[in-house]
């Protein structure tokens, strides 16, 4: 589950939140909380929680306002900036969970094969990979003249074949990242080493595997370099 809300920031404070902020604050576990500066001093400000099942928030708003109370940035920018829109949000089907990707003459592409990734909720980049994979197959086969010999099938196998392992990676991260303990352990080794900063970086911007992080041999990996 997740939510956003937009807000005009005046420029002074703009300028003390210039940069992307995600929030691991404790008592949004399991979820995080988010600031997204934009163009023109206009931000988003969202939170999402993995699993309705666990944790402490009975529902999305309530988390919202945890966020916008217990962590400061957040609070700041809701107290001295309009609110452009209501706080609104949906579920996010995330780590291919119960996908089905087609049948014959229907390939399903994008969030509606549950493709967004765990733990980061990103979804625009698998939406275009799967239309990519998905054109290529249905341009091969009215070539070929077999348009309707399991190209949905073909489909699916290119597309698990190529990111399954890398959803398998983020879903570990996600189930990280219900636990203060590990997270402080990551979040410290990536103000103080290298190799934790860089692949945190690379796993927001959808270009590293999660595993070289995520993982025994990879937490360990963090704590020498």
């Amino acid at each position: 589950m997740a939510g956003r809300a937009y807000f005009q920031v005046p420029p002074a404070l703009a300028r003390t939140f210039d940069h992307l902020c995600i929030a691991f604050e404790r008592s949004l576990l399991p979820g995080y909380g988010w600031i997204f500066p934009g163009p023109g001093n206009r931000y988003n400000l969202g939170c999402g929680y993995f699993d309705a099942d666990r944790g402490p928030h009975r529902s999305l708003r309530e988390l919202w306002e945890r966020f916008t109370t217990a962590f400061e940035p957040a609070a700041a920018i809701v107290r001295e900036s309009t609110r452009l829109t209501e706080f609104r949000g949906a579920p996010l089907r995330t780590g291919l969970s119960g996908a089905r990707f087609g049948r014959p003459g229907l390939l399903v592409l994008g969030e509606a094969a549950a493709m967004r990734y765990p733990a980061t909720g990103e979804g625009i980049g698998k939406a275009m990979e799967s239309g990519l994979i998905a054109a290529d197959l249905v341009a091969d086969a009215l070539s070929t003249g077999a348009a309707g010999d399991g190209v949905h099938e073909r489909y699916e196998a290119a597309f698990r074949g190529r990111f399954a392992a890398r959803y398998r990676g983020y879903a570990v991260a996600e189930r990280w990242s219900a636990h203060a303990w590990l997270l402080n352990l990551v979040a410290w080794r990536a103000k103080a080493g290298r190799v934790a900063r860089c692949e945190l970086e690379a796993l927001m911007a959808e270009e590293g595997d999660p595993r070289r992080l995520f993982s025994r041999s990879g937490l360990l990996a963090s704590i020498f370099r």
